[in-house]
C-alpha cells in the first residue's frame, strides 16, 4: 500500500471513531436540551446565568397554513401569489414508473446538483 493510501486509511479510521463519538454526544445533548427546555418552561424560569454564559428560553411559534382553506377564502390570483408549486420527488418517481410521465419529460425538468457526502458502511 502506498504512503498516501496509508494516510487516507488512517484519516478514515480517525473519521469513523470521531463520527461515532459525535453521534453519542449529539444524542446526549439532544436529550439534555429537551430536558432543560421542559424544566425551564414548566418552572417559569426564562434565564439561567452561568459564569460567563446566559441561557435564555424563548418560545416562538412556528407557523403553518392550511392551503386548502386559504384557497377557499381568497381569490385564485391572491392564492397563486402567496403559494409555490413544488414537485414531490416520490410522487414524481411513481408517475415515471407508471408511465404517466415519460422519462424524456422527467429528464427535461430535473435538475441534479452534486454534493460530497461520506457514508459509513
Amino acid at each position: 500500500m502506498s504512503a498516501i493510501n496509508e494516510v487516507i486509511k488512517d484519516t478514515a479510521q480517525d473519521w469513523v471513531k470521531l463520527k461515532a463519538e459525535l453521534d453519542v454526544i449529539k444524542s446526549k445533548f439532544e436529550a439534555l436540551d429537551a430536558m432543560l427546555k421542559d424544566m425551564m418552561y414548566e418552572s417559569g424560569v426564562t434565564t439561567v446565568t452561568l459564569d460567563e454564559v446566559t441561557i435564555e428560553l424563548s418560545t416562538p411559534a412556528r407557523r403553518s397554513f392550511d392551503a386548502q382553506v386559504l384557497k377557499d377564502l381568497v381569490s385564485a390570483s391572491v392564492f397563486n401569489k402567496v403559494t409555490k408549486p413544488s414537485v414531490d420527488t416520490q410522487l414524481m418517481d411513481a408517475a415515471i414508473k407508471m408511465g404517466t410521465i415519460k422519462q424524456e419529460v422527467a429528464d427535461q425538468v430535473t435538475k441534479k446538483t452534486e454534493y460530497k457526502q461520506l457514508r459509513v458502511k
